[in-house]
């Protein structure tokens, strides 16, 4: 198992995936990431027949350059539109269009800038510049007028522009849904915010993010008054903002039950508030949300789903939440991977086979003859800092999800079953078929052990909670468990019984310790 063939390996596999959502999911019109797809596939396979001990290179960079800078990069550009801190976000958008200059990127530097001039008071000067970009194929451009209008707090102005975009373009844009429910809840029309939530919410699931899909279920439970549910979707981290955005959205939630005096309290505390925050909560004490608990009453088995959905998206939505970011299991079995491999070095190296030996490697005929300890300090040494780094970032991203279901000592009991299990595994395959002596080391077992027991739990939450996202991240992980096994039968060097035992393992142990996950019941909706 070299790097080069890990390397080319993932992005080969990081391509396809992008390649596929961007053709699924936009229907061909993300044609930026199709051509970027394609074009660093042609030339990995044109590496690989001409030079092909560089292919490891070019493909790194070449995903580097033009896929994970720019990924990235977008998304903080999006973070920094949704927090409305568009000077912030000009320079970095003019540098991804040139690295992406399909899909109108090109274009937001300039959008951007006219939304920094509305910021100022320019908007006459910012409207202009931004109907220059009105044929723009980014989806900023589009939703231009409606940041415009929502940062001055002009919602029935918003309502009337959106009524004017054709009913397709508006169910495939996020961004748009999301303002067309806020403009409902702001002009005091809650049942139709309810009932459009209800009808969009596929096109939603479909074309939206989790966060904006969770941002959208914020409207509906703020303004129907439904003030524990919104402080638990802060609290479980399904929707991110500021400590003034919450505090706003809480008094919202305060406004629409009908807690007048705590929720001007509350809006009245919020310190140092950004320009359109400011004219947010001006509307707000101005503009008072109509009390929701009527509607609420009358959706009742709504907003039950909802709140069914919220805690199936906090137990299965397979995410780090603040929630599940507090993993001592995890940062221990990670640092005791670092000493070992630490130790590893000060011995002699990483791929030095009799230091390996030495310091506790696998060998099934010792086992055998009784050194049943190496069952357990296998699974903490690694053969190079490739083979470590990839086995710490599964255990990091597993692990803390893991550990968070089943809680700190199940947890770490079911990893080192996994890990020594699957390395007893290949011991017995090694003695039955009389194998020579071989050395065997790594975390691999396990993290195939964690991946197993993660099966399992969302196997049980869609048969027996009857959960969709279980249904939909169980596909997830099945396909993910495809790729891998590809990946170890095309891999030379890598033990396929070990992996296949850990997986086997965790599953079963997934199915006995998964059933109890270790985590909060849903607040239950508040009707009159």
């Amino acid at each position: 198992m070299t790097p080069t063939h890990i390397v080319t390996w993932t992005v080969c596999l990081s391509l396809l995936s992008l390649l596929l959502r961007s053709v699924w999911l936009s229907q061909g019109r993300d044609r930026g990431w199709i051509a970027v797809c394609v074009g660093i596939l042609l030339a990995i396979v044109a590496t690989y027949r001409l030079a092909p001990a560089w292919v490891g290179w070019v493909a790194g960079g070449l995903w580097l350059i033009w896929v994970a800078i720019p990924l990235v990069g977008m998304k903080q550009v999006m973070t920094w539109v949704a927090q409305e801190r568009f000077q912030t976000a000009r320079p970095l958008a003019h540098l991804l269009g040139w690295l992406h200059p399909a899909d109108g990127w090109p274009d937001v530097a300039s959008v951007l800038h006219a939304l920094t001039l509305a910021q100022r008071g320019q908007e006459e000067e910012a409207a202009t510049l931004i109907r220059q970009h009105s044929a723009s194929r980014h989806a900023l451009a589009s939703i231009a007028p409606a940041l415009l209008y929502s940062s001055h707090s002009r919602w029935q102005r918003l309502r009337q522009w959106l009524s004017q975009i054709p009913t397709a373009a508006l169910h495939q844009s996020p961004w748009l849904m999301l303002y067309s429910l806020r403009s409902q809840g702001e002009t005091q029309d809650v049942l139709t915010l309810v009932n459009e939530f209800e009808r969009l919410q596929p096109c939603l699931e479909r074309y939206g993010s989790p966060s904006q899909i969770n941002h959208a279920r914020l409207l509906v439970l703020a303004f129907t008054g439904q003030v524990e549910a919104v402080q638990a979707l802060f609290q479980r981290g399904l929707v991110q903002d500021s400590a003034n955005g919450q505090a706003f959205w809480r008094a919202t939630a305060q406004f629409a039950a009908g807690h007048d005096a705590i929720a001007q309290d509350t809006l009245k505390a919020i310190a140092s508030p950004s320009p359109a925050l400011a004219h947010a909560v001006c509307w707000r004490l101005a503009h008072p949300p109509a009390i929701g608990l009527p509607v609420a009453a009358a959706n009742s088995a709504l907003l039950q789903q909802m709140m069914l959905d919220l805690q199936h998206e906090h137990d299965y939505g397979l995410r780090l939440t603040p929630a599940h970011r507090a993993s001592p299991m995890t940062a221990m079995l990670i640092a005791l991977n670092l000493l070992a491999f630490g130790l590893e070095i000060w011995a002699g190296g990483s791929q030095n086979l009799s230091v390996l030996y030495r310091l506790g490697a696998l060998v099934p005929q010792d086992v055998m003859a009784g050194a049943w300890w190496r069952l357990l300090s296998a699974m903490f040494l690694h053969y190079g800092w490739m083979h470590l780094a990839m086995n710490m970032l599964g255990l990091m991203i597993l692990g803390a999800f893991v550990e968070a279901r089943l809680g700190l000592w199940r947890y770490g009991i079911a990893y080192v079953l996994t890990g020594a299990g699957s390395m007893g595994c290949v011991t017995l395959v090694a003695w039955l078929n009389d194998t020579p002596p071989q050395i065997a080391v790594g975390a691999s077992g396990a993290i195939m052990g964690l991946i197993g027991m993660i099966a399992a739990m969302l196997l049980y939450g869609w048969h027996y909670e009857k959960s969709r996202l279980a249904g939909k991240r169980l596909r997830l992980v099945l396909a993910v468990i495809g790729l891998q096994v590809a990946f170890d039968l095309s891999t030379p060097g890598i033990s396929v019984i070990g992996h296949f035992s850990g997986l086997v393992l965790g599953f079963c142990l997934g199915l006995i310790l998964g059933r109890s996950p270790q985590v909060q019941a849903p607040p239950t909706p508040y009707v009159p």
